[in-house]
């Protein structure tokens, strides 16, 4: 019996925070179907050269955008019959972070737009290519909770950030208040950070910090 095997694809979440909201970087397709809607970044797995998806969805960053994200990672499939006029199609989606200031310049240069994507993706494009939107709003709940337990919201930062810097993105992201004195401690405390120069703002000067590694796990929720 012959069976016929569905489209296999990576799409890509790509987040920044903006003002203490998260946004979501998309861009028009060029082509049917959906042609003209707003749309992931993603494309067609390469089996003759992608090793695995996240290769996949690397080569078709830098294809598509010349662009690599601070942070890249595997989060889930969304696979059936219905998701694509076509017919059975399946997704590998990717979650990417970048700091707002260089994923801006991207966005101007690559004819992309930021979207809010807060409230439920309620302030998302009311037409979005083929099942876009449900995409993007699972992989920010997975953001939600993993950034409850690990160190993926400091990739939303410039390579070098205050404790206080780091302790914004946490509430943001995780939409809760944390005491500043028990985070520093905290945070400090695990030792996933490494510190770099002193940061000159309006204030007076603080220590600044960088992550020591792609993403650190904490052995407790951050309360």
């Amino acid at each position: 019996m012959n069976y016929q095997r569905p489209d296999l694809t990576v799409d890509i979440v790509l987040l920044t925070l903006i003002q203490g909201r998260l946004h979501v970087a998309l861009m028009p397709r060029d082509k049917a179907p959906e042609e003209g809607k707003w749309a992931l970044t993603g494309g067609y797995i390469h089996t003759n050269e992608d090793a695995d998806s996240q290769e996949a969805a690397l080569r078709t960053l830098r294809a598509k955008l010349d662009f690599e994200p601070r942070h890249l990672e595997q989060v889930f499939t969304e696979a059936n019959a219905q998701r694509d006029p076509r017919g059975w199609s399946a997704s590998i989606v990717h979650l990417a972070l970048h700091d707002p200031e260089v994923l801006q310049d991207l966005v101007t240069s690559r004819g992309m737009q930021l979207f809010d994507v807060e409230d439920d993706g309620a302030h998302l494009p009311a037409e979005m290519a083929f099942d876009h939107k449900l995409l993007i709003n699972k992989a920010v709940a997975r953001l939600r909770a993993k950034a409850g337990y690990s160190t993926i919201v400091g990739h939303f930062l410039p390579e070098s950030f205050t404790i206080a810097e780091l302790q914004g993105a946490y509430e943001a992201v995780r939409h809760t208040k944390l005491n500043p004195a028990n985070f520093r401690r905290k945070i400090l405390e695990m030792a996933f950070l490494e510190p770099t120069v002193l940061l000159h703002s309006s204030g007076r000067p603080a220590q600044g910090y960088r992550l020591v590694h792609d993403i650190d796990y904490f052995d407790r929720e951050l309360a």
